[in-house]
């Protein structure tokens, strides 16, 4: 009879090698490729491992009215940037703001393989234009679901001026395994 302590044992040794081979993002990930339906405020940031997809959009009627706040959002893992914002109508229309949306590497049109340790060098490239080009704008981080892990990342790394998790995915249990 096999020990529970053996089990344990061999059970983290498996997800090692899966987690260190890369098999992880295979599992976690699920990029789209195909042309997105939007090409509108389309633009192109460099990241470390090639030109990252970007939108950047204002609402309807704060188009020439400085924004009072910047949003970055990170889609989570079944969407994407060309999309649209997935930012509740009642939040988007509260003040007027440019929203910027990446997709990930391996998504849409950004280069790249999508790879869980991909959307972190990406994440900061993004946010570090955005600082740049918004001057003293407040920047607020905003992950859906997969893309919560990607603003936290921030949170930890930039100086961000808020964070708004939706449906992020179970940090707790991920961090306590």
């Amino acid at each position: 009879m096999v020990s529970p302590l053996a089990t344990l044992l061999r059970a983290m040794v498996l997800v090692a090698i899966v987690a260190l081979a890369g098999c992880a993002s295979t599992f976690v990930l699920h990029p789209t490729t195909n042309s997105g339906t939007s090409t509108n405020g389309r633009r192109f940031v460099d990241a470390p491992r090639g030109p990252v997809e970007v939108f950047v959009e204002r609402p309807s009627g704060s188009e020439k009215i400085r924004p009072a706040v910047a949003v970055l959002e990170f889609v989570g893992n079944a969407g994407r940037a060309d999309w649209g914002t997935s930012l509740p109508s009642r939040f988007v229309n509260a003040a007027p703001m440019e929203i910027w949306r990446m997709n990930y590497p391996g998504y849409g049109a950004s280069a790249g393989r999508a790879r869980l340790s991909s959307i972190a060098p990406a994440a900061r490239a993004v946010f570090d234009v955005m600082r740049e080009e918004s001057g003293d704008t407040p920047i607020l981080v905003y992950g859906f679901s997969l893309g919560s892990t990607a603003a936290l990342h921030l949170a930890a790394h930039r100086e961000v001026d808020g964070v708004i998790l939706r449906n992020p995915p179970p940090l707790g249990r991920i961090i306590l395994t």
